[in-house]
Order: structure tokens, then sequence, then C-alpha cells
């Protein structure tokens, strides 16, 4: 099963038996659904997110709606229509919704639970103020049987504690403050941590650190046991010193009402390490200010973490999962604006 191919190429990743099935019920985990629930399915199915959930309804009394594709303008109509108790977000799903103006069908649903990853404070304190459902996020991927941490509507919780039949760890990082590093995945039942790529003897072997798959995502354990999310190890950018997660900047311009979508790639710098092009396309009928975005984000992030480059774009290439695909996003700074 392949991986999304957000930072990369997709990976081909070795799925058993048993790890599908710990996918499954680490959904279950997740959702807590009631008998007669009705899940909204728009995930493609050769996707884990998706294929995880065809098998919910062996495990559980539920159904599943099945959208061909995600669609923003169609969303709430269909989760009205086929009465959806549970809805699913990835990559920049919730930020859409968000950036939508209020319809008369997203006021109608009777959607209980929103879940899965990728909301941060900002974005969960956003939905919490304006669509009332709980919302249940998780940590993992393709290669760790998809689900490894739950949190069920924790503000304060991350992504959660790790389930079960997992183990979580976290190994210093060079330039980490202390207890935050790389997330390392262990395995308290044999079997749910994959034993590696199709095809790529090289990738097995560096995922691995003896009994732990080796996440390369970066994070920090709160005293309660409680994972935190801090980027993607492959996803920071040295920025005159200072290592700077993409993701964290992501969500910050990923709320401006302009902004549909956004993405921080590094580019060459005049001088030192790199400098931060921000990639925008912007919300329907919006027109994006270029320099007035970088103003924006200035009174919310760090001066490091402000990019120096902003250029707005027609189109994001998007993976099938609804993640942005940037190892296929243009560095060219032609056309690009700077804050000066």
């Amino acid at each position: 099963m392949y991986t999304s191919g957000t930072t990369g190429p997709p990976k081909g990743v070795l799925v058993t038996e048993s790890m599908l099935k710990a996918a499954a019920l680490g959904a279950l985990q997740v959702t807590q659904p009631r008998d007669g629930d009705v899940f909204y399915v728009w995930e493609p199915l050769f996707h884990i997110g998706g294929a995880q959930v065809v098998f919910l309804p062996l495990l559980h009394r539920l159904e599943l709606a099945l959208a061909p594709r995600f669609s923003a303008s169609r969303f709430w109509e269909d989760v009205r229509d086929f009465g959806v108790t549970h809805i699913h977000y990835l990559g920049g799903v919730l930020q859409i919704l968000l950036q939508r103006p209020p319809t008369e069908a997203e006021r109608e649903n009777r959607v209980r639970v929103a879940w899965g990853a990728g909301a941060t404070p900002a974005v969960r304190e956003a939905c919490a103020g304006r669509f009332g459902f709980a919302l249940n996020e998780c940590y993992g991927m393709t290669e760790t049987s998809s689900i490894v941490t739950v949190n069920r509507d924790d503000a304060e919780g991350g992504v959660g504690r790790p389930l079960p039949w997992f183990e979580v760890s976290i190994e210093a990082t060079e330039g980490k403050p202390p207890g935050h590093g790389e997330i390392l995945v262990g395995e308290r039942v044999p079997g749910l941590l994959t034993e590696g790529y199709l095809g790529n003897p090289e990738a097995s072997r560096s995922a691995r650190s003896g009994a732990w798959f080796r996440t390369g995502d970066h994070g920090h354990l709160d005293a309660a046991g409680g994972l935190h999310f801090d980027g993607r190890g492959s996803d920071s950018i040295r920025v005159r010193g200072e290592n700077v997660s993409a993701w964290q900047v992501e969500d910050v311009f990923g709320l401006h009402p302009d902004v549909d979508r956004c993405a921080v790639v590094g580019v060459e710098a005049e001088v030192g390490e790199q400098e931060m092009l921000l990639l925008v396309t912007a919300a329907g009928g919006a027109r994006v200010d270029a320099r007035g975005l970088l103003s924006w984000g200035t009174e919310r992030l760090a001066a490091f973490q402000v990019p120096r480059y902003v250029k707005v774009i027609d189109e994001m290439p998007l993976t099938p999962s609804q993640r942005i695909a940037k190892h296929r996003l243009s560095r060219d700074l032609e056309g690009a604006v700077t804050a000066g």
C-alpha cells in the first residue's frame, strides 16, 4: 500500500492482514461509534485512510456513505443527505471547510465526531467555535498499521496516548529542546510494524532502529504520556541557524481568510542555509495581498518563522488524500514578493 507522497515520491509499504486488522480496530478506538452511525468516506480505497474504514461494518453495526472524491462544495450537502455522524479529515480538509461560508446544509447536519490527523490547536479552536462536533485526533502512518495514538476531544492532549498494542519513544535530535526529537514506534503485539518497502532495501533498513520504527516525524511527550506532533523531519527548513517546521508555519497562514491552501518550501539563500518560500492559492472569490499576508503572519509567528518570500499560484498539486505534493512544487522565485 503506497504512502501519500507529500514530501517525496510514494513508497510501497508492505502491509499484512494483521496490520489492516489493527488499522480498523484503531479506527474504532478513535471514532467510538454507536449502532446505526454513518461514516462519510471520501478517501481513495487504495490509501490507508480509506482502506481501514472499509472493514468497519464487519466489526460494528454502522454504515458507510461513499463519495467518489473530496469535494468542498458538495461536502455538507452529502453529509446532510446521508445522515452522516462521522467525518474523517486528512491534509487540509478542516481548513478548507473553515474557509467556506456557512450554509444551510452545514447547520442541518448530524455529525457527532470528526476524526483524523492534522488538527492543530488553532484549527481545533476554530472548529469548536463553528461546528460543535467532537474532534478526535490520532497519529500514525501506513507503516505502523495506520493508528498508533488516540486523543478523544482533549484540546490539550496533542495527538493522544498510544493504543495498548503500541508504545512510543522520543529519540533526542540535535538542535531540538530536551525531550523533543524523532518519534519512534514500538509494537507490543508482534507483526504490526511493516517489514519494509517494496523494492527499496535501503529505505527498509534506515526505517528501523532495532525493534523500533523510525517515523521521521518530530514530537514530544507530556507528563501524562500524551504525544505531541511537532512536524515532519523531512519538512524542516534550516533558516539562519534555526530549524523551522514548515507544518507549524502553514498552520498559521492556512487560517487566513483569503487563503485556500498554502505550502512552505525551502529555497536557496543569498547568505546562509535556506530561506522560506510561502506558496498560496486564493480562497474562492478572494484576492491575496501577498505583502499584507506576510505582515499578518508577523503578528502571529516568531521572526525566524516568517517566510522571506510569498507567491500566489493558481493551483496546488495534490495527492489523492488531499495533501499537497510538495516535491512537485516549483521553487522558482519569479513573481514572488517580500515584506520589504
